[in-house]
């Protein structure tokens, strides 16, 4: 991820930060929690890269706050509201942001918050 042109990223997992930063806009997503202290609205990150270490290759990342959030990554990777959008559409590197409720411990309606391309030109080549 380091290498990686991302402007949204999450928090640092030393102190178990959950949140997800925008480095343009400065907004921070949080995940939504009940009164039992239960989770009610995960998160993640949806990014689709040219590969650092071969720039032939692509990657993607699927990464959530929890693992709802994930689970709910590899779901929206292959839904149409994605798969439509103009700038995965023409096979542009990207980053996505959403939120995903969970119901009965289950990640349920995910809604895209954000999605912008990525600047391949500022790519970090691995070593």
């Amino acid at each position: 991820m380091q290498r990686l042109p991302v402007t949204f990223t999450f928090g640092s997992a030393e102190v178990a930060d959950a949140n997800i930063y925008d480095s343009v806009t400065g907004d921070v997503m949080r995940c939504v929690m009940n009164s039992e202290d239960q989770l009610v609205v995960d998160q993640g990150i949806l990014i689709r890269a040219t590969n650092p270490f071969n720039r032939e290759r692509n990657v993607i990342i699927l990464a959530g706050s929890f693992g709802f959030g994930t689970s709910a990554a590899a779901r929206l990777l292959t839904s149409s509201e994605i798969l439509t959008h103009a700038i995965v559409a023409q096979g542009s590197p990207f980053e996505a942001v959403f939120s995903v409720e969970v119901a009965g411990g289950t990640p349920q309606h995910i809604e895209l918050k954000n999605l912008r391309q990525l600047d391949s030109t500022m790519l970090r080549m691995g070593t």
